[in-house]
């Protein structure tokens, strides 16, 4: 069953999503399956990622918008106000009700708050930003929440141990996930009253499903939600069977993937661009076997100049493997598309979040390995980047 008909929407809806544990892929998702059904617009009251609308197309006026919902209304249409470096800025709720009110297109999505990434979410005083003619509200918590301390899985900490009785530093339980969810002060907070009100659980796999379970039983005795939702772990990210460490995310690929793509002679040259250098790295298998892989990895200047001497590396193929394996209370993942200097590449997109930077990288499902993009940020400020620029075996 889809998530358009599991959360049973009706012909004519203004939809929020709140909370946290991937709100905006889920908003996507379901704007991909509703526009099936009719033309959809999609658009935020706080900020979204430039890279997170993919290839939808991007209005920046409702007038924009409501040419393109005519031009292609087989696609979802995202709109904003404006953008602020990787950040596009949306509408007051107001203005949203605005839209839903003069029927550019039978759904209206709203993504309505910001979690930075972490799966789960206690509101601030300003918080949520929902539209007061909302029709459904869905509070979305990942369920990889639980067994992370507030610390590393809630945002805003502080407000969410406040809700729980609990500390920062304490493991998040099933119970205080489904307490957040339904607490006046937290996943409820902003609601309009005629709302109907839904959960969705995200990132739920075979070893979560237990814990999954019981947050739905806990939240479903509250009289204010309608519905709760499990949301599978999306398969396009990779295999469930690639979590190597306890906590963290699957790797994009297997040990055995990787030793199959790193062929003997296999040779990738990296554009890296660091405290204002600019130089290229490039990285050759010189050996290999069913165990691991030597490679050789230097420098050249842009002239091609040699700027380093080589350095040699031994490694086993389940280190390689290990090397792209995250934390999963500080890292989202998505499928999403890339334009480098390889062609357009379908990736899985890693975002880890250490408090002081932000790290994206975009590994392409067909080629197993390194990732052919690394972008680091502190704030708005980009201050490392590597791109693969050539990969051949030969």
């Amino acid at each position: 069953m889809s998530l358009s008909a599991e959360l049973q929407l009706g012909d004519r809806e203004l939809i929020a999503l709140t909370g946290g544990g991937g709100k905006t892929s889920l908003l996507m998702q379901i704007a991909d399956e509703l526009v099936e059904r009719a033309p959809v617009l999609v658009t935020t009251t706080t900020k979204l990622g430039i890279d997170q609308t993919e290839d939808r197309p991007v209005c920046w006026s409702v007038h924009e918008a409501a040419g393109a919902l005519r031009d292609r209304p087989d696609r979802p249409v995202c709109v904003f106000a404006g953008t602020d470096g990787p950040k596009l800025h949306g509408f007051a709720p107001q203005q949203v009700d605005q839209m839903f009110r003069s029927r550019l297109a039978p759904y209206v999505l709203v993504e309505a708050d910001g979690s930075r990434r972490r799966p789960l979410k206690a509101p601030a005083a300003h918080e949520p930003v929902v539209p007061g003619d909302t029709s459904l509200v869905v509070v979305v918590a990942g369920i990889d929440a639980v067994g992370s301390s507030y610390a590393e899985a809630a945002h805003r900490p502080d407000d969410a141990v406040r809700l729980t009785g609990a500390t920062v530093d304490d493991a998040i339980t099933v119970e205080a996930v489904a307490g957040i969810l339904t607490h006046p002060a937290g996943g409820l907070k902003g609601i309009p009253p005629a709302a109907r009100v839904a959960i969705a659980l995200t990132k739920v796999d075979a070893a979560m499903s237990a814990a999954a379970e019981r947050v739905r039983a806990l939240v479903a005795k509250s009289d204010r939600i309608d519905r709760v939702v499990l949301v599978p772990f999306d398969r396009r990210l990779g295999n469930d069977d690639n979590v190597v460490e306890p906590g963290h995310l699957p790797t994009p690929f297997s040990a055995d993937q990787i030793r199959a793509g790193c062929p003997v002679g296999r040779e990738i040259r990296l554009a890296v661009v660091e405290a204002e250098e600019t130089y290229v790295r490039v990285i050759r298998f010189v050996e290999a076997d069913a165990d691991g892989a030597v490679q050789t990895s230097r420098t050249i200047g842009r002239a091609g100049e040699s700027a380093s001497e080589p350095s040699v590396v031994q490694s086993s193929w389940d280190e390689y493997q290990r090397h792209a394996s995250f934390p999963a209370a500080a890292t989202s993942m998505v499928a999403g598309e890339l334009q480098s200097p390889l062609g357009r590449l379908a990736c899985r997109i890693y975002e880890m979040d250490d408090g002081a930077s932000v790290t994206r990288f975009w590994f392409d499902v067909d080629r197993p390995g390194m990732p052919v993009r690394v972008e680091t940020r502190h704030g708005e400020q980009v201050t490392f980047t590597m791109e693969m620029i050539s990969d051949s075996v030969g």
